[in-house]
């Protein structure tokens, strides 16, 4: 569904079937969180299921529950193969403000009109418009990209090291089991 349908249906539609007046920031968020909530359910659960069964079976045969397993072993791993694709979702949100002057929020495009109504420069107000769309394109770009980065490069350094020792320890403890168990048999 288009952002305006969206955004008209909630101002307008939902106002009359529910018998609430939102306010313009409310029904634009409301809109925003109803179409794009179904985007970012199917990118996880396409990541989901891109992550191999074995990678379950191998965490309930050590003894986890599965709650624990999805939480420490398959969550993490489609998190990592989401992240590319949500930050593309959130540059969308944000170009799909623009619609919102329909029913009267005061954002980018809408004070663009008002400025352009008063100075009748229409191509450097646009042009600076779109810049600033550009501009928050990239900022979101480059701060998803970060977040990408940070979850599937290893852990470096005396923090991370700190970080992560409980789990190397424990890591560590069920080889030995292991093989302690290996030599016995």
């Amino acid at each position: 569904m288009p952002a305006l349908v969206s955004v008209i249906w909630v101002y307008f539609g939902w106002s009359l079937l529910l018998g609430i007046n939102f306010t313009v920031f409310q029904a634009a968020v409301i809109a925003l969180v109803a179409l794009y909530s179904a985007f970012i359910a199917e990118i996880y659960r396409a990541a989901l299921e891109a992550i191999p069964r074995g990678q379950r079976e191998a965490g309930l045969a050590v003894g986890m529950t599965p709650f624990k397993v999805f939480m420490r072993i398959t969550l993490p791993q489609a998190t990592k193969i989401a992240i590319p694709n949500i930050g593309s979702m959130f540059i969308g949100m944000v170009k799909d403000t623009s619609v919102f002057t329909i029913i009267g929020l005061l954002e980018l495009t809408r004070v663009t009109q008002n400025i352009n109504s008063v100075t009748f420069q229409p191509f450097v107000l646009y042009t600076a418009a779109a810049a600033l769309y550009v501009v928050a394109a990239f900022a979101i770009d480059f701060l998803f990209r970060a977040i990408e980065k940070t979850l599937t490069t290893p852990p470096q350094g005396r923090i991370a090291h700190a970080l992560h020792g409980r789990r190397r320890r424990r890591v560590e403890q069920v080889v030995r089991d292991f093989q302690a168990g290996a030599a016995q048999a």
